[in-house]
């Protein structure tokens, strides 16, 4: 059933952290630290920051290779 919800899009929440996330690679050429995503978007904490980033992998919006660092890539 959850499944069935992603294909309805992203929320304004998500779109701001991919948005950041997009714009911060094209700037740096590396992708941003969950710190940095959950500073520049007033995030509670980096498990919510971990928790927008699993929602955006599961849209296809982006990828992660977990265990390493700064490893968000763009779709």
């Amino acid at each position: 059933m959850k499944k069935d919800l992603i294909k309805f899009g992203i929320t304004p929440k998500q779109k701001k952290v991919y948005d950041f996330i997009k714009s911060y690679i094209k700037k740096h050429k590396y992708s941003p630290s969950y710190d940095e995503i959950r500073e520049a978007n007033k995030l509670s904490s980096k498990s919510h920051v971990r928790q927008v980033i699993i929602q955006l992998q599961d849209r296809n919006y982006i990828t992660v290779k977990y265990g390493k660092s700064r490893s968000v890539t763009i779709l």
